[in-house]
This record gives C-alpha cells, structure tokens and sequence, in this order.
C-alpha cells in the first residue's frame, strides 16, 4: 500500500471508489489530501495538451476576474517594486501584467510545461500558486520548492478549491478535470501551517489562503 504524497502517511483505508467515475482515489487519514491512485495520472503531453485548451482564455475578462479573487485579497501584502513569482503560470502568463498595472509589483513566471524557468536560487516577497496546486504530482516537493523560493517574512498566496467532506467530493465538479490529481481539505492547510511554520493572514474558505512565511 502506498503512502500519502504530501504528508507520507500510510494509507489505512482501501481505494476509494466512485460510481460512474473511471479513477480511484487514495484518502490520507493524516493531512485529509484525497490524491488520484498514481497509475491514473495524466502523461506529459496529455497534461500539456490540456493546459493548452486555456490558452484562448487566458487574458479574457473571466480569466482575469477569477485570478482577481486572489489578488485582491493579497493587495493587503504587496508593495511597489515587491518581487513576486507566479508558481504555474500555464502557456499564456497573465498575472504578471496585472500585477504590473495594479500594485507595480515585478512578477516572473514559472511553469516547466512551458519553458518558463525560475532563476537559479532566487527569491521572492510573494509567491502565487493560483489554480496549480491541485496538478501536482508531488506536492511535498513543491511546497518545498516554494518555501525556499519565499523570503523570510515572504507571503504565499494558494489558490485550489478544496473539499469538505467525502459525501460531497463523489458529486464535485473540480474532480472532473483529469489534471487534477490532488484535492485539498482545511487538514490539509493546517499540516502545511505546521510543516513550514507559516502563518495563515487570510482565508475566505473556499478557494484563497494567504500564508506568512516566519521571520528567523
């Protein structure tokens, strides 16, 4: 039996199974982090393929309305000329641009599916994983990768709807996209506070959660 991969807790119970749905799912009795059974995740090129349908999207009033559900709240933490990085960007960067109009903020993008790449050991005041977190194949080692990418006293704006509880999860739509790998549960944010320490400065939730990265 295979273990959790964010948190690496043994699964205790037997796959979960959903009527009418192809995949099976692995429920962590630890962090809550429901994760598609692994023979199920999506090769490269299907999941670059499928990123690649947004493309016509990116940019539009919808697209930039949504991804203002998290700027907005995270205005509060940045200020002018704050570095910032935008940790899966997708085919078409977006955010960089608002983040440039709306708060004179300088943003690099990140997403290896494109060829947009992070300079080497380079930190930021403000990390957004908007809409990518729940892709990951390997969560821990993201987070990771995002922790060190924070300066101290950095924030981290997270964006992936998340689940409340079993009953309503074989119903959500969020688990339709094959992409989506990972799910997300208020468990799952509370390991991650305690993992790396953060600070959690706003939550409406749902969907937005702004950590603090501590101050050493």
């Amino acid at each position: 039996m295979s273990d959790c991969v964010l948190c690496k807790t043994p699964f205790s119970q037997p796959l979960l199974i959903i009527k009418n749905d192809r995949r099976k799912y692995h429920v962590c009795p630890q962090c809550h982090l429901i994760q598609v059974e692994k023979s199920y995740y999506p090769l490269e090129d299907q999941a670059r393929n499928r990123y690649l349908q947004h493309k016509d999207d990116a940019g539009s009033n919808g697209h930039r309305q949504h991804l203002w559900k998290a700027v907005s709240p995270s205005s509060p933490y940045i200020n002018a000329k704050d570095e910032c990085l935008d940790y899966g960007c997708g085919p078409v960067p977006v955010l960089s641009h608002i983040l440039n109009q709306e708060a004179s903020a300088r943003c690099d993008n990140y997403d290896p599916y494109f060829g947009f790449t992070i300079p080497e050991k380079k930190q930021y005041d403000h990390v957004f994983c908007l809409e990518t977190a729940e892709h990951f194949f390997n969560p821990m080692a993201e987070f990771e990768n995002i922790y060190t990418r924070l300066r101290q006293g950095g924030y981290l704006t997270l964006m992936t709807e998340r689940y409340t509880d079993l009953s309503f999860f074989g119903e959500w739509y969020y688990k339709r996209d094959f992409t989506h790998v990972v799910f997300f549960h208020e468990q799952t944010l509370l390991y991650l506070e305690k993992k790396f320490q953060f600070e959690r400065v706003f939550d409406d939730t749902k969907r937005v959660t702004i950590f603090k990265k501590e101050i050493k």
